[in-house]
C-alpha cells in the first residue's frame, strides 16, 4: 500500500514538473523577441534628422528592429572630420550622437549592423541590398533613396511624412462656424467640436448652447490625450 501510494505521489509530481516545464518555456517564449520582427535599415539622412531620437523615444518603433550599418556609420565619421562645409560636419557629428543614443534607448530594438565596409559600393546602393535581402524598410529621409526604393519595390518610412501628417489641424487666428453643445468647466465656457472632433472649448459662450457661432483660435494645448482648441467669439 505504501509502495502504491509512493509511486502515485512521484507520478503527480512529475505531471506537475512536466506542466511547469511547459508553462516556463511557453513564457519564455513570448518574452523573446520573434525572428519575425521586420527589419529596418537606417540611412545617415535620418541620423542626422534629430527628430528620429524623439520618434523612437515614445515607443511608435518598439515593433521593429532597427539597423545601423556600419557603412552608415563610417559615411558620418568621413563627413564629421573631412567634409568641406563646417555645418555638414557639425550635422555628420550630431548624426553619429544620435545613432549612440538609440542605441541606449530602453523602447527601440536598435542594432549596429556589421555589413562590409570595405566593398567598394555606394551605400545607397548597400541599403538597397540589404533591404531586398531581408525583405527589410528603409528608414530615410533622402527624396533620391526613396524614389530608388521605390522603384526596386521596398517600402520606406520617412519622418518627414510622418510630421506632415501630424500637422495641427488649425493654427492660432484661425476662424470657423462651431456648434456649442455643451457648457465647459468654467461657467462661462461653452464646448463643442471640430468636423474631425477635436474639442474646442469658447469663451463666454455658456449661453449658447445649441446655437452656431463664429470663432477665431486663440491657443492650442497640445497633450497625451489630445489637442484641445481654445477660441473667442468673433462677429462674422
Amino acid at each position: 500500500m505504501v509502495i502504491v501510494m509512493g509511486i502515485t505521489i512521484l507520478t503527480l509530481l512529475g505531471v506537475i514538473l512536466a506542466m511547469l516545464t511547459s508553462l516556463f518555456f511557453i513564457t519564455l517564449g513570448k518574452l523573446k523577441p520573434s525572428n519575425n520582427t521586420k527589419k529596418v535599415f537606417i540611412d545617415s539622412s535620418t541620423l542626422i534628422d534629430g527628430r528620429l531620437l524623439s520618434v523612437a523615444s515614445t515607443g511608435f518603433l518598439e515593433g521593429y528592429q532597427l539597423l545601423i550599418p556600419r557603412s552608415v556609420l563610417r559615411e558620418l565619421q568621413f563627413l564629421a572630420d573631412k567634409a568641406d562645409d563646417k555645418q555638414k560636419r557639425e550635422r555628420a557629428r550630431a548624426g553619429l550622437d544620435t545613432a549612440s543614443a538609440l542605441e541606449r534607448l530602453v523602447r527601440a530594438n536598435v542594432e549596429i549592423y556589421s555589413d562590409d565596409i570595405e566593398a567598394k559600393v555606394k551605400v545607397d546602393d548597400r541599403l538597397i541590398n540589404l533591404a531586398k535581402k531581408y525583405n527589410a524598410l528603409l528608414l530615410t529621409n533622402d527624396f533620391t533613396l526613396i524614389k530608388l526604393a521605390n522603384a526596386e519595390h521596398i517600402d520606406t518610412l520617412n519622418i518627414n511624412d510622418l510630421s506632415s501628417s501630424l500637422q495641427l489641424e488649425y493654427k492660432v487666428g484661425d476662424r470657423l462656424a462651431i456648434e456649442i453643445t455643451a457648457k465647459g468647466e468654467n461657467k462661462e465656457q461653452g464646448i463643442g467640436y471640430t468636423p474631425s472632433g477635436t474639442l474646442i472649448v469658447v469663451n463666454r459662450a455658456s449661453a449658447s448652447v445649441g446655437k452656431t457661432l463664429n470663432v477665431e483660435i486663440t491657443n492650442i494645448r497640445q497633450t497625451s490625450s489630445g489637442i484641445m482648441l481654445f477660441a473667442k467669439k468673433v462677429d462674422k
